[in-house]
């Protein structure tokens, strides 16, 4: 998203808002620290995804390093 430029301004601010959300809706927040220094490590690595210093294997090994895993729940 960041990287089409779908919109005039706002690219980086919208590809932030819409990970924040489809890890919401998926249940799978990113944890360990607060939402203040979360969104700062996603923009940097939102930026670093635009300036193309991150592949994108490192892009996936930094989500599964911060996702957090969800709770077994037994089904009845």
């Amino acid at each position: 998203m960041a990287g089409n430029h779908g919109f005039l301004d706002g690219n980086k601010r919208t590809t932030l808002i819409l990970v924040n959300l489809l890890l919401a809706k998926s249940g799978r927040p990113l944890g360990g620290i607060g939402i203040a220094q979360q969104n700062v490590d996603l923009e940097n690595l939102i930026l670093d995804s635009v300036q193309h210093a991150v592949t994108f294997d490192e892009m996936v090994a930094w989500f599964q390093a911060r996702i957090k895993a969800l709770p077994n729940k037994r089904r009845r």
